[in-house]
């Protein structure tokens, strides 16, 4: 019996840690034109590509955003840094890379002490569900940067 409680935690926690959803809104307050596909008129040349990483946090097993990301702020500021009027190709990636599975291990190894000191039970669900109260994702934006021919 006691095998059967083990191996169920076991297969709990390894639920939590690598299942799950998320909502992300993108905010659409961009200040220059942008693309999702490599379409580009002749008047314009491509100046370089840009890649950049914002964590999102969520609760309730993703379904509430804690800190969404910043989309066209993201956008924004590498068209500005570029000097460019525009971004093509763009591209959103929404995954769990390893310093989520970091964070979302830390969260059930800290909730697993916690329940231990406050229950003295070492098989306390806290550490289990812990992370469906609190987890990171990693956003990537990327794409290329235009600039008009003079």
């Amino acid at each position: 019996m006691k095998k059967t409680k083990k191996g169920l935690f076991v297969l709990i926690v390894i639920a939590v840690l690598f299942t799950g959803c998320s909502t992300i809104s993108l905010n659409s307050d961009l200040n220059y034109p942008i693309s999702m596909t490599n379409e580009i008129s002749n008047q314009y040349n491509i100046i370089t590509h840009f890649e950049v990483e914002q964590k999102a946090f969520f609760t309730i097993g993703g379904l509430i955003t804690f800190k969404d990301v910043e989309f066209d702020k993201l956008v924004n500021a590498e068209v500005q840094r570029y000097h460019g009027d525009g971004a093509i190709n763009v591209k959103i990636v929404d995954q769990q890379n390893a310093t989520d599975i970091l964070i979302n291990v830390g969260l059930s190894l800290g909730g697993s002490l916690i329940g231990y000191a406050a229950t003295g039970n070492a098989n306390s669900l806290l550490g289990s569900i812990l992370p469906f109260f609190l987890s990171s994702r990693t956003v990537t934006v990327e794409g290329d940067i235009i600039k008009q021919i003079q």
